[in-house]
């Protein structure tokens, strides 16, 4: 339970009131039942109990945003104690109950209070957010969606993916739990059970779909095909190829000052990649991005998955994601036979066991150094050799364009 204490409400009191390490409720003292909740994250919410047919109830009157949400919220009160007190039933619309907020109203003080401290993922958040909710909901009253708005939401996605719809689903669910926890709605309508089947990506491209893709990704000449045959030689993220500066770059390898787990990494070059990352240079040293935006070469390049979904729509080589260039990049270093040890360091896992926890202080540099460049030199072997690669020009190539 919320602890609780007693004040004269007024808009600089309400104000002045600092989240603590748990959340807490101040009643008002001039109009009993009248309160606000303070949680941790800040946020505060204005709520009215009060007795029907001789069950407690309680009625969220909305969220403290601004000057004036005081009153308002204190003449819903006034009303709904109106009613019972002539044994009238408040009414249950939820609409009323919350007033205007909106769903992308609570969205966006969920990612600003809560995604942005604690989520890693705000920003993939907010993209989802944009691309696939806000444009239904942004100003739809929060309390007024049901589970059957959430379900037709959901299947719209699912149009275009089933994993993505999934995702939304994730999204919008933390969501509403946080409304529901701060008392803005009165249950979560994105509860359901997930029922879209996300078919699941190609784990890996074989040795044929390399024999296909790698020639194309080099005799196009673009920054794309260049990204994506590093994906495949270096076996690094996609964040960590598609934000790397050139300050990171050297000659043998680049440095990731910060990684998924937390840990610097080193990431060697075989001599293929270093011929690509050579080309790359010659074009894009002009911004401290190794890949800038195509539009504004101020920042990076925000995504390669429209180049990604044109090669899976011309190249009859499965639903791949760059992903898969990570694990088609570990299974040849194992074919090839370096061990698992070698192979995490590669992949830049944190090495769990007893030994290596405690005891060993080494990051078998050479060894990873030296299966790097068997990786290059297999992709060779398979698919064909990089020689006089160059890129003539910032082009990034073709991409599908969603419909």
């Amino acid at each position: 339970m919320p602890r609780r204490s007693n004040l004269v409400l007024t808009d600089k009191r309400v104000r002045s009131l600092k989240p603590k390490e748990r959340e807490y409720e101040v009643s008002d003292a001039r109009l009993p039942g009248f309160g606000l909740r303070v949680t941790p994250y800040g946020l505060k919410t204005f709520f009215y109990r009060y007795h029907e047919r001789g069950q407690r109830r309680r009625k969220s009157l909305g969220v403290y945003d601004e000057s004036g949400d005081l009153a308002r919220a204190r003449r819903e009160a006034e009303a709904i104690r109106g009613l019972t007190v002539l044994g009238k039933t408040p009414e249950s619309s939820h609409v009323a109950e919350t007033g205007s907020i909106t769903f992308g109203e609570v969205a966006r003080r969920w990612i600003e209070e809560y995604a942005k401290p604690n989520k890693k993922s705000w920003r993939s958040n907010v993209r989802a957010l944009e691309r696939d909710v806000y444009p239904s909901w942004d100003r739809t009253p929060i309390a007024s969606i049901r589970p059957a708005d959430v379900r037709d939401l959901l299947l719209g996605v699912a149009k275009r993916s089933g994993s993505q719809a999934n995702g939304v689903h994730s999204i919008i669910r933390t969501i509403f739990n946080w409304a529901f926890e701060a008392e803005t709605i009165d249950s979560n309508p994105a509860s359901i059970k997930p029922v879209f089947k996300a078919k699941p990506p190609q784990t890996i491209l074989s040795d044929e779909d390399l024999a296909t893709l790698w020639p194309v990704w080099l005799e196009q000449q673009t920054l794309t095909g260049a990204a994506f045959c590093l994906y495949l030689l270096t076996g690094v993220r996609n964040a960590e190829l598609r934000t790397l500066e050139w300050s990171q770059v050297f000659t043998d390898r680049f440095e990731l000052p910060v990684t998924k787990n937390d840990k610097p990494h080193t990431v060697y070059l075989s001599t293929q990649a270093q011929t690509i990352f050579a080309a790359i240079r010659e074009v894009t040293s002009f911004s401290k991005w190794v890949f800038p935006s195509s539009v504004g070469r101020d920042s990076a390049i925000s995504s390669f998955h429209p180049y990604l979904c044109w090669y899976r729509q011309q190249y009859d080589t499965g639903d791949w994601t760059l992903h898969a260039l990570r694990r088609t990049a570990s299974t040849i270093l194992a074919r090839e036979g370096a061990s698992s040890t070698i192979i995490d360091v590669f992949l830049n896992h944190l090495l769990k066991d007893v030994t290596h926890r405690h005891y060993v202080c080494y990051r078998y540099a050479d060894q990873v150094r030296e299966a790097t460049q068997g990786l290059g030199d297999f992709v060779e072997k398979i698919a064909g050799p990089v020689k006089d690669y160059r890129i003539p020009e910032v082009d990034y190539g073709p991409r599908h364009q969603d419909r």
